[in-house]
């Protein structure tokens, strides 16, 4: 059993407890606090260097941010479940995640990994039939559930840390080694407000991974992710004028007769002759009473395409069709980007190093090098800022066996894949010339 191997495995029955404390606690994009915290005070308890709050988040780059209530009802549910209060203050208002380096005084590579926090909003399944109702680890928060994975991630990423510090005390880091925790993955909202800082400018190589989705079965491993789609999520309101719908319907300005018209419209645009496309609209709200000209209508929706060329002749028809209902039905339409994410493209090179390194695992019995992953995951930002200055990026996924589909009220994966993910990880870094064995 080698190094990596024996200091991994003293950490299995924590990371599983990692997992199951986040999982008991989740929390909604941007809304992140108690986790912040919590992750803030881990890695500060292995004298990290760390930052959060503003030093890592571009303020004007947030998107798709919680109402102020949002942030109140999530301030006080973190303050009681024990967050430190000193350092909700300095999150308060959605500035969640954080940041952690650590550094040696011996050359070396500067490699980065990045751990997404949020949870999804929604309900957890309260059934016998599922593992943490069962075992006492299910959602206290009634408004989200970890059902993508995510406390799977924060546990692998402060798992990984203390083995990292473990290595450094024992003088075998080499380099620099940073840890991004994440905020606001669902909806891709929370990844252009990090790449927009400076706190990738140094990478070399930059890692990150999903548990399970195209890698469903314990001891598998992609070992690289390309061809994601280009997405924008967009919320449109349109604003019109009521009047009596019986008494005087000529005054009023049909705010939801503008955004059917315009849904039919939208679904006309999906195709291109260079790559994939996709439009959805996923949300239509409109109108107060049965008998009033309906003056406001809200639209959710979301287009993705498989290249740049087609989300932007996507985006560009969108806006189009929302200029066109504004002169047809006399009302006037706002859009907000609240969520965006380019494709992801794992470099070859960094692809089969991650190869080399999975054979190097004991519990990793099924090597894939390279899947597509078929939807948007906004690691594809920081990845494109480490690439675009001459870095190399990679996008994994971690194999599991999981009890149903990753959103779904009673997701649950395989713990097992937590120490395997930690090791493939000190392997890689090893690989790369993070760790000197």
């Amino acid at each position: 059993m080698n190094l990596l191997n024996k200091i991994v495995n003293t950490k299995k029955e924590e990371l599983i407890n990692l997992r199951r404390k986040f999982h008991k606690h989740p929390e909604r994009g941007w809304l992140e606090l108690y986790t912040t915290v919590e992750i803030i005070k881990y890695l500060d308890n292995l004298a990290y260097d760390l930052k959060y709050g503003k030093q890592i988040l571009k303020e004007s780059s947030r998107q798709g941010l919680p109402t102020d209530s949002e942030f109140k009802e999530a301030s006080k549910r973190a303050y009681k479940w024990g967050a430190d209060p000193e350092l909700l203050d300095e999150i308060k208002d959605g500035y969640t995640g954080v940041v952690a380096t650590i550094k040696s005084n011996k050359p070396g590579p500067t490699t980065a990994l990045r751990f997404d926090i949020d949870a999804i909003g929604a309900r957890e399944d309260c059934s016998d039939k599922h593992r943490p109702m069962r075992e006492n680890f299910s959602s206290i928060n009634p408004h989200a559930v970890h059902s993508c994975g995510h406390d799977g991630h924060i546990a692998i990423g402060l798992g990984l840390a203390k083995c990292v510090k473990e290595l450094f005390v024992q003088n075998k880091l080499r380099g620099k080694v940073i840890f991004i925790f994440q905020p606001a993955e669902e909806g891709v909202r929370g990844a252009r407000a990090m790449a927009d800082t400076d706190i990738l400018e140094t990478v070399d190589y930059f890692l990150s991974g999903h548990i399970g989705f195209k890698s469903d079965t314990t001891g598998q491993i992609i070992c690289g992710i390309t061809n994601s789609l280009y997405t924008k999520k967009l919320d449109i309101s349109i604003q019109g004028k009521s009047s009596h719908a019986g008494a005087a319907p000529q005054e009023g300005q049909n705010a939801l007769l503008a955004a059917v018209n315009a849904v039919s419209a939208l679904y006309s645009l999906t195709q291109h002759g260079s790559g994939m496309s996709r439009l959805n609209v996923g949300r239509l709200k409109a109108g107060t009473y049965r008998n009033l000209v309906p003056e406001n209508a809200e639209i959710e929706m979301e287009i993705r395409g498989e290249n740049d060329e087609v989300i932007s002749y996507l985006f560009k028809k969108v806006k189009d069709v929302f200029k066109g209902i504004e002169d047809m039905f006399n009302v006037s339409v706002k859009m907000e980007i609240v969520g965006e994410a380019s494709a992801v493209k794992s470099d070859q090179k960094l692809i089969d190093i991650v190869k080399g390194s999975a054979k190097n695992v004991k519990d990793i019995k099924h090597i894939i090098k390279e899947d597509r992953l078929g939807g948007s995951e906004d690691v594809s930002l920081l990845m494109e800022k480490v690439q675009n200055q001459g870095g190399q990026a990679c996008y994994l996924m971690f194999g599991s066996d999981i009890k149903a589909g990753h959103h779904s009220s009673n997701f649950d994966f395989d713990e097992k894949v937590l120490s395997t993910a930690v090791q493939l990880y000190l392997e890689s870094l090893k690989s790369l010339g993070n760790i000197n064995l």
